[in-house]
C-alpha cells in the first residue's frame, strides 16, 4: 500500500481493511484500531491527510483491559 500511496496511486485498502472491518461489523465484533487506520490510508488516498508517519498520532487506541472484558 505504502508503494501505491507514495505514487499517488489508489492502494487496495477497501479490499484488505475496508473488508475487515464490514465482516467484523457484520460479526458484532469491535475492530476499532483497524477502522481508524482504514480511514487514515482513506485520507491520505483523497488528499485529506498527506504521508507522513504523524497520522500514526491519530490512532486512538482502547484502554489494553477492553478487550478481556466479557459481555
Amino acid at each position: 500500500m505504502l508503494q501505491d500511496l507514495e505514487k499517488g496511486l489508489p492502494c487496495e485498502v477497501e479490499s484488505i481493511n475496508g473488508f475487515l472491518s464490514a465482516a467484523a461489523a457484520k460479526a458484532g465484533v469491535a475492530v476499532p484500531v483497524n477502522d481508524q487506520v482504514t480511514r487514515i490510508i482513506r485520507d491520505i488516498q483523497d488528499g485529506k491527510l498527506g504521508l507522513s508517519f504523524s497520522n500514526l498520532d491519530l490512532i486512538e487506541l482502547p484502554p489494553l483491559e477492553s478487550y478481556f472484558e466479557t459481555p
